[in-house]
């Protein structure tokens, strides 16, 4: 399947929502979501960098609940990581001995992880 990606790219950058843009001209595959995350990549660690109290307060929040949860040697995985900008975050605020585990359907918003974890100073 080809999409024209400077399209889809200026149509991301208006705030359309691609995945409806893509499904609206017959798109709607596995492949039309890997471009529309594709196109987002990096936009996570930019929402938390403009607002870090706010990120902060979230995963504090996170790690409260699944704490009570989460025992030594549990296995916690984060199916849709992203750019692993949450998982990172969190993965200070359990014990040591607590394995963390991501994947993501989008290879480009994987990629983005160090970026992520340098961004955020994690």
């Amino acid at each position: 399947m080809n999409h024209d990606l400077k399209l889809l790219k200026s149509a991301y950058l208006r705030g359309e929502n691609i995945s409806q843009l893509l499904k609206q001209n017959g798109l709607n595959t596995i492949e039309s979501i890997e471009y529309a995350y594709d196109l987002q990549a990096g936009s996570y660690v930019r929402a938390v960098s403009a607002e870090p109290e706010r990120f902060r307060a979230y995963t504090t929040e996170m790690a409260d609940i699944i704490s009570k949860y989460a025992k030594a040697d549990d296995e916690i995985i984060d199916c849709g990581c992203g750019e692993l900008t949450t998982l990172a975050a969190l993965s200070h605020k359990f014990p040591a001995n607590v394995r963390l585990l991501a994947f993501d359907i989008s290879p480009t918003m994987i990629r983005h992880r160090e970026g992520s974890m340098i961004a955020l100073k994690i």
